[in-house]
């Protein structure tokens, strides 16, 4: 009878498309291929907390939720991956992040003597992959002790932003690291909303001025952007919309902001200047 009913469920989820449940001895794993991703979809990891989308601690999607990925279990293949799943390069350094400090657990309530063995851990999910391409891993469930160290890495594509000969860390010509090297940004179509994207990234308020060319010392090296044209709604510099500027411009040109967590003197057309204490 046992058998006549084990196969009825066999052939009810067969039929219903949905999976037979796991044995309970069995990890839960949610594989990459088997979601069937497609270039151009929403990954389903990605880097928070670091200087750029290309740095930071590894998250992967469970769901509707995102979770921290267990550093246990982080190796240089699954780095590699996940960098170049998300156009970041290769992986320059794969690490582990300390865990937060654990809060206390409430004492067992009166005439509960089970309450301890009864306190379990909602386990990290781990990434683990074959190879070092996307398609090759998997995200495992419950893999490791959600207090444990995270998953961290940087990728050889990290970018990072300044504001450089300004006086300070929120006014100044704007700068860019790509590719190793810090290059500035050409002054053609930059405009305020461009400011506010710079200004919002480095934590310095909103852009108040978005100045052309020779209002901060010329930079040196490569200029990485000409023709920057932000919505004002991106995280980041380097998500507008853009043309690569070396062939185009010439120092002269470098870009400027004025934030409003700055206090500095700029000056105006007509010559004079003014300290803008804000």
């Amino acid at each position: 009878m046992w058998l006549f009913f084990e196969i009825t469920g066999l052939l009810t989820a067969a039929l219903s498309g949905h999976p037979s449940p796991a044995p309970p001895d069995q990890l839960n794993t949610s594989s990459a291929e088997s979601e069937l991703w497609e270039p151009g979809e929403r990954l389903p990891v990605r880097l928070t907390n670091g200087s750029s989308s290309c740095s930071g601690t590894v998250e992967v999607r469970l769901e509707a939720s995102w979770e921290p990925a267990c550093g246990a279990l982080w190796d240089s293949r699954a780095a590699e991956a996940v960098c170049r799943a998300l156009g970041c390069g290769g992986a320059e350094a794969a690490s582990q992040l300390a865990p937060p400090t654990p809060e206390l657990p409430p004492p067992p309530a009166a005439g509960n003597t089970s309450a301890a063995a009864n306190a379990t851990l909602a386990g990290a999910p781990a990434v683990l992959c074959s190879g070092a391409e996307w398609r090759l891993c998997e995200v495992v469930e419950h893999a490791c002790r959600s207090d444990g160290r995270r998953a961290r890495v940087t990728c050889a594509e990290n970018r990072a932003l300044r504001l450089v000969d300004g006086g300070g860390a929120c006014a100044g010509r704007v700068e860019m690291l790509e590719h190793g090297e810090w290059g500035s940004v050409c002054d053609d179509t930059w405009d305020l909303e461009d400011a506010h994207v710079v200004c919002r990234q480095l934590g310095c308020g909103w852009g108040v001025q978005a100045l052309p060319g020779l209002h901060f010392t010329p930079g040196r090296g490569p200029i990485h952007r000409d023709q920057v044209n932000c919505s004002g709604a991106e995280a980041y510099l380097w998500d507008c919309p853009g043309l690569p500027g070396q062939h185009y411009c010439g120092h002269k040109e470098d870009a400027g902001v004025v934030c409003s967590e700055s206090s500095v003197t700029v000056k105006i057309e007509n010559k004079e200047s003014r300290e803008l204490m804000l």
